[in-house]
Formats: structure tokens, C-alpha cells, sequence
């Protein structure tokens, strides 16, 4: 919005990895009503354990057995350790379990960044990052030249929950991949698969929340749009559905623009309590 002048209100799709949310759960995909001062949370992707708090950022597969716990229940998800989880010990994920079930050190997640993160390993690509967002861009780059338009996963659009905010259900996500990894399915074609998922996602969650709001001006931004293969399968599907659709050019949409954003922030809400004053 600061990058691109915007007044008034829009539709936000934020999707990162973590970040602070304001319930005491770590957010990063987050369907959001915005002006420059104010925002209403609409919807964000569903919440997954992240066992060791950090160490599941640094260690994907940690993350990917949070997910498979999610979509299948422990038992059955032992069954399913497709990709780099095949190298993981059954003591290592009885741990995490223990984590996720004892809520220690296991906080809860619903960053987009971490959906990526796991798929990745699934999908025998990534299970370790040495560096911030390494699992996301060797995804990506895994793709190759797959086309864009295959068809998605299926995911689902939970109703409210109790802080009214509605759920995008990834557990069914997660399923497709792993049973295209067990099909043998190729590497690049379940890479360009989950992109062109999660780009239906983010355009079924925009209609849900211009249907809600009757904005049709959406904003994009957070690392996640740092993905061109993400961003070119989603942003002209948005415009052909009538969004008006506003994208970084100039500042970075990961945490380097964060510093701009503060300060277009609290430039707003300072006017606003100047004005309250006169």
C-alpha cells in the first residue's frame, strides 16, 4: 500500500513464514480487510504445530511431520513419510510428537512460508535451510519448466471459527502430495502442482473475502510473493476475476519492505490521533 499510494481500505493476502500474531499464535497467512492504520482479520491457512520452535524452520522436516500428524493422525502418518522423511528415525518423530501433544516449545502456526517448507520435504527436495527461505526456493526451482495450469490439490474453506476469522483447510493439500510422491509422480510436476494450488487458494480466498467486504482493490505482499512462479499463476487469475491488483515492483515483499510498512503505519495513525485532537 505504501509502495503504491493506496488510500482507503483493501483486500491484504499476507503470506510469510512467522511472524507475531495477535492472538499468541505465530501468523504469516493471513486474508486481511486493511487501511493504512486499521486491519480486520478475514481468514488465514489452518494452524500447525511447528515442534522445537525455531528448529522447525531450520529443520523443514520437523515441520513436514507436524503437517502429515495434521492430515493423517500420528499412526497413519507413519505410513506416509514420502521425500526426505523417509530418512527421519522413528525416535526423532516420536519427540516431535511428544512436543506437538504437550504443547512444549511446539507454538502454533499458520504461516504459508511453512506449508511451502513442507512440501518441499515431501516432495524429496529440501529438509534442511541454511538460509532463510531455502526450502520455498529450491521448491520453486524444482518446478523447472513444468507448465503453470496443471491442476490443483484439493483444499477446502472452513467456516468461522470462534475469533470469526475462517480457515483455509490445508490437510487435504498435503494428502494430494504425498499420494502423487507414492504414485511416483515426477518431481517438477508436483512442484508446479502445489504452486498452482496455492495459487487457487489465495484466489478462492480473495473472492470469499471481496464477497464479505466489497473491495475489490487487493494488495499482495510478504516473502512468499517473492515467488514468481506463485505470483504469475495467481495475480492475472485475480485481475480476470476483476481485482484490482497491487504488487511490489520497487521494495522488497519479504522482510525488507517491513521497515517501510511501520512507518506508513504509524504515519497514518498519528494523523488520525491529530485530527482526533482538533
Amino acid at each position: 500500500m505504501a509502495e503504491n499510494g493506496l488510500e482507503g481500505e483493501v483486500i491484504g493476502l499476507a503470506m510469510d513464514g512467522t511472524g507475531y500474531g495477535l492472538d499468541g499464535t505465530v501468523w504469516g497467512g493471513e486474508v486481511l480487510r486493511a487501511s493504512a492504520a486499521e486491519f480486520t482479520r478475514l481468514g488465514h491457512l489452518a494452524y500447525v504445530a511447528l515442534p522445537g520452535g525455531d528448529a522447525a524452520v531450520e529443520h523443514p522436516v520437523r515441520t513436514a511431520w507436524a503437517f502429515l500428524v495434521m492430515a493423517y493422525g500420528e499412526e497413519e502418518a507413519a505410513r506416509h513419510c514420502v521425500g526426505r522423511m523417509a530418512g527421519t528415525s522413528a525416535g526423532d518423530r516420536a519427540f516431535w510428537s511428544q512436543l506437538i501433544a504437550k504443547r512444549v516449545n511446539a507454538p502454533q502456526a499458520c504461516g504459508m512460508g511453512r506449508l511451502f517448507d513442507a512440501v518441499s520435504v515431501l516432495a524429496d527436495v529440501c529438509e534442511s535451510s541454511t538460509y532463510e527461505g531455502q526450502a520455498a526456493v529450491e521448491l520453486e526451482g524444482a518446478a523447472g519448466e513444468a507448465p503453470d495450469d496443471l491442476a490443483p490439490y484439493e483444499f477446502a474453506m472452513a467456516a468461522e471459527t470462534p475469533s470469526r476469522a475462517w480457515v483455509i483447510d490445508t490437510a487435504p493439500v498435503i494428502r494430494g502430495v504425498v499420494a502423487d510422491v507414492e504414485a511416483g509422480r515426477p518431481r517438477p510436476q508436483t512442484s508446479a502442482r502445489f504452486h498452482a494450488t496455492a495459487a487457487a487458494m489465495l484466489r478462492e480466498a480473495a473472492q470469499r473475502a471481496r464477497r464479505e467486504s466489497g473491495l475489490t482493490r487487493l494488495a499482495l505482499a510478504g516473502g512468499c510473493f517473492a515467488n514468481d512462479r506463485l505470483v504469475r499463476g495467481l495475480a492475472p487469475a485475480l485481475e480476470a476475476d476483476g481485482f484490482q491488483v497491487y504488487a511490489h515492483r520497487e521494495v522488497s515483499p519479504s522482510d525488507g519492505g517491513i521497515a517501510l510498512g511501520q512507518a506508513y503505519v504509524a504515519a497514518a495513525r498519528l494523523r488520525a490521533e491529530m485530527k482526533s485532537h482538533t
